[in-house]
């Protein structure tokens, strides 16, 4: 067996128990060992194009097309610091989807055919394969993680309904905290204004808004610029408690 197809089977059972996140597999000269169906979904591709043995400027989807030299370049940084790095990327999708995740990139390692990752290898003796990444989306990060701070909450006070996250920062509105976060769920102008029960005028006056708090002119920005300043941590009084999973599901 290969050394591809060995890693491929030992994280299959990880892959297989998280199938919402997009996996690839790529070895040292940065091609394809591996990649799931999600990742075509991400980068705008049909659901038959194989990223097998494809070099990463091969694929025909654009964020290759002006991405892959800083793909190359954190992939490369991986393997030459052997350490795991995470970074966030966006990418465009079919029928104008947007989609903001953040990568895991993990160095792996071959130690007489069994795979090892970077945190158990003895680097002098083990041959780097590759890299193992894992792309979760950034929405579904940043519940777990404020799930995570409200079970604690719980624990601590044995109080269950309220958010811990629930005050907006004090240099930007409620209202339009409230944009941002629908934004951050991925949600659409229309949809925006049906759950805030306001016009779309008025949403994308607030879009507007944020774009010129943000400093940006497109969109899927305003999501990186406010995830870079922590303004995802903020979690508007409207959506706490038992709304919060109607919001995000």
């Amino acid at each position: 067996m290969d050394k591809a197809r060995s890693v491929i089977l030992h994280y299959r059972s990880l892959m297989e128990y998280h199938p919402q996140d997009v996996w690839d597999i790529m070895d040292v000269h940065n091609r394809f060992a591996y990649a799931n169906k999600n990742l075509n979904k991400v980068v705008g591709l049909s659901k038959s194009y194989d990223f097998e043995g494809r070099h990463m400027t091969e694929p025909p989807a654009a964020c290759y097309d002006v991405c892959a030299g800083n793909f190359i370049e954190q992939n490369e940084h991986c393997l030459q610091t052997l350490s795991a790095i995470e970074v966030l990327d966006i990418h465009p999708g079919n029928k104008n989807e947007w989609f903001v995740y953040i990568f895991r990139k993990t160095p792996i390692f071959l130690l007489e055919n069994e795979v090892i990752s970077s945190s158990h290898a003895k680097h002098h003796e083990a041959e780097i394969v590759g890299s193992l990444h894992q792309g979760r989306d950034v929405l579904e990060h940043w519940k777990n993680g404020v799930m995570g701070l409200q079970r604690l909450y719980k624990y601590f006070t044995g109080k269950s309904d309220i958010s811990i996250l629930r005050q907006c920062p004090e240099d930007l509105p409620d209202s339009q905290t409230e944009v941002l976060f629908l934004l951050l769920c991925d949600k659409k102008t229309k949809e925006i204004a049906r759950i805030l029960n306001i016009s779309e005028s008025a949403v994308r006056g607030r879009i507007s808004a944020l774009k010129t708090k943000f400093g940006v002119h497109r969109l899927p920005d305003i999501v990186e610029a406010a995830i870079a300043k922590g303004y995802h941590q903020y979690l508007p009084s409207r959506f706490t408690g038992k709304q919060i999973s109607l919001i995000l599901s």
